[in-house]
């Protein structure tokens, strides 16, 4: 549980900076001169979402919106790789290869503590 939680703080912590960031234009960094308000909220969403999962009833929901988040991380990753979101402007992110590490990560640790839970638990007696 404590690693599920730590995912979520620290990635949450960093999606709501990159979510923020995506509104802003900043020049003279590749990928990030233009802004792109979808992908920020997307990354604003997620966020707010992994870290309220990580502190609201001291983390109790955290490895289901691990493995929920990751898995729509994943998909995103997967379909741009792919070159599906190519043809809609608020959506052809180009940082494909970050999106696929943080949803293989996210859903890893996700299914880690739920499997470790089901593992772990001695028979009943």
């Amino acid at each position: 549980m404590r690693l599920a939680r730590l995912w979520a703080t620290v990635i949450g912590c960093g999606f709501v900076v990159v979510g923020v960031l995506r509104f802003v234009r900043l020049e003279g960094v590749s990928g990030w001169d233009v802004p792109e308000p979808v992908h920020g909220l997307l990354h604003l969403v997620s966020g707010a979402l992994w870290l309220a999962a990580a502190w609201a009833y001291r983390g109790r929901y955290v490895g289901p919106v691990n493995r929920w988040l990751g898995l729509f991380w994943l998909v995103i990753g997967v379909v741009g790789n792919l070159g599906m979101l190519e043809r809609v402007e608020a959506l052809s992110f180009d940082d494909n290869g970050v999106h696929l590490v943080v949803g293989v990560v996210g859903t890893a640790v996700g299914w880690a503590g739920w499997v470790m839970r089901r593992v772990g638990r001695p028979s009943p007696r």
